[in-house]
């Protein structure tokens, strides 16, 4: 494992086996904080298990400690704590001449939750026709207010133009 020390998270595993640790186990945690950069599926993909989507997240609950550990080890050989990287990332988002500015908003966005990708929207039609019929009676009187004419606008009836017979 490139950087990090297996000793502390093979004693966890070592404590459960008492033949040794199975090699497909250690090759997931092996490649979990290694090639795979904490990516539990790629890891269980690499580690050669049948079914890599549902053994990483089975391996990582069953073994909260091990997952700890690594992620821990991890994070000190990257060179850069979490705290560091948002620290960095306010720096650049101060500085409206950085190239990589609104990337930075978007990672730091990202990070704290504030973007979805999904959009959601509820679409009420009725409430949509109020809304623009307001919205165009708004503009009529304020257009009508700058050239200095009086505007006498029908009062809103609470008739459905359509049940006009």
């Amino acid at each position: 494992m490139a950087g990090l020390d297996a000793e502390e998270w093979m004693g966890e595993l070592r404590a459960r086996f008492k033949r040794g640790v199975p090699k497909r186990l250690k090759a997931f945690w092996v490649a979990y904080g290694g090639e795979a950069r904490r990516n539990a599926t790629a890891a269980a993909r690499i580690a050669g298990y049948k079914h890599p989507n549902v053994q990483g997240a089975k391996l990582k609950a069953r073994w909260p400690k091990v997952l700890e550990i690594v992620n821990k080890q991890y994070l000190e050989s990257v060179g850069v704590k979490p705290d560091e990287l948002v620290s960095h990332l306010a720096e650049i988002i101060r500085d409206p001449e950085h190239k990589d500015r609104m990337r930075a908003i978007e990672v730091n966005a990202k990070m704290h939750g504030m973007l979805s990708e999904k959009l959601a929207i509820e679409l009420d039609r009725n409430s949509l026709m109020r809304q623009i019929d307001e919205r165009i009676e708004q503009l009529t009187r304020s257009r009508a207010i700058e050239m200095g004419t009086p505007l006498a606008l029908p009062a809103p009836s609470d008739e459905d133009p359509s049940d006009i017979t």
